[in-house]
């Protein structure tokens, strides 16, 4: 009785429908429709409800033991002592240490583990699916598991103890047929923040008929930060050198270092005939059009790949909050330049 109690209490406790069907009982029970059963579930409903965990629709028929075909779900207040014995009951793959200690955000975040939980009881049976598949599988909603990705970092777990896989957003890229990968031991890869930029690039590339780049990346601002995973479908490593050419001002500076910090295994630095081209050439920097995250720690890190004579310009730059658009690098300067 006991075992079938707990499993009660754990479906209506995460069952945002408060009404509570005796057909659903018997459902999630796996019981069948005999009259032993219908006496075991008229005892297990009477012991909930004098428990404070349902409470019987007065107006709602009684079948022939008694049981009401409703029930309306009550919120019920757990001691802490209750709470800690829950928690010592989750499945052995689940670490409990932090919500032992942390029991107000575990009553916060219970539905959520519960059904974790659940599906952890039944995970053998389970095929692999992305992240997104897996939960609507678990919660009928698809985005639960990404938006709470903190829980299952206190729950010790990840994707893959789902036996689920984060999908890449892919990047638009073009690959260089030019590109000689004989003679060049290691593979050179342009990512290149904003549209325009992109485009002139490839088309130079193409007509100077370059065989020293492998691949142009369209960085399309922040979202490389999401998207860059998907280089991995290239089979770029170590040795392959990757550069970021992108605006000099703020956010371009924080994106950069940003992608760096974050993909550590990837050799990535700046682009700096780009950055040094556009310096050279935008004497008079125009001011920063739109309100942007100065971040002196990235900027200072920034700098560090810059000899002093463009550094100091670039000091000036962001301390009088000007900026300097890639697309300064036009066409008939990629020409010359990347000859």
């Amino acid at each position: 009785m006991e075992n079938i109690k707990e499993k009660l209490i754990k479906y209506i406790n995460l069952k945002k429908n408060k009404t509570l069907n005796l057909n659903e009982v018997y459902e999630i029970l796996s019981l069948p429709y005999i009259p032993e059963n219908d006496r075991k579930i008229l005892n297990l409903l009477e012991e909930l409800e004098k428990e404070g965990h349902i409470k019987r629709l007065k107006t709602a028929k009684k079948n022939y033991v008694g049981s009401f075909e409703k029930y309306r779900i009550l919120n019920v207040k757990k001691e802490e002592k209750d709470i800690k014995e829950e928690i010592l009951k989750l499945n052995k793959k689940i670490k409990i240490d932090y919500y032992l200690g942390h029991v107000e955000e575990y009553k916060k975040d219970e539905k959520i583990i519960l059904e974790i939980n659940r599906f952890l009881e039944g995970f053998d049976r389970k095929k692999e699916l992305t992240v997104n598949e897996r939960s609507y599988e678990i919660f009928r909603n698809e985005k639960i598991l990404k938006e709470n990705e903190n829980i299952l970092k206190k729950l010790g777990l990840e994707f893959c103890d789902l036996n689920c896989y984060d999908t890449y957003e892919p990047f638009f890229y073009y690959i260089n047929e030019k590109n000689n990968n004989e003679t060049n031991f290691r593979k050179n890869i342009l990512v290149i923040e904003n549209k325009d930029t992109f485009w002139t690039i490839v088309r130079a590339v193409q007509n100077l008929k370059k065989d020293d780049i492998y691949m142009i990346i369209y960085g399309e601002g922040k979202k490389i930060l999401k998207s860059f995973s998907y280089i991995e479908e290239f089979e770029i490593d170590e040795k392959d050198k990757i550069y970021y050419f992108g605006d000099i001002d703020f956010e371009g500076v924080n994106i950069y270092i940003t992608l760096k910090e974050r993909f550590k295994n990837y050799d990535i630095e700046v682009f700096k005939k780009g950055y040094e081209t556009i310096l050279d050439i935008e004497e008079k920097p125009e001011n920063i059009r739109k309100s942007q995250n100065e971040n002196k720690e990235k900027i200072e890190k920034f700098l560090e790949e810059f000899d002093e004579k463009y550094k100091e310009r670039l000091i000036k730059i962001f301390e009088n909050k000007k900026y300097i658009p890639q697309e300064v690098f036009n066409y008939e300067i990629a020409l010359e330049k990347m000859k």
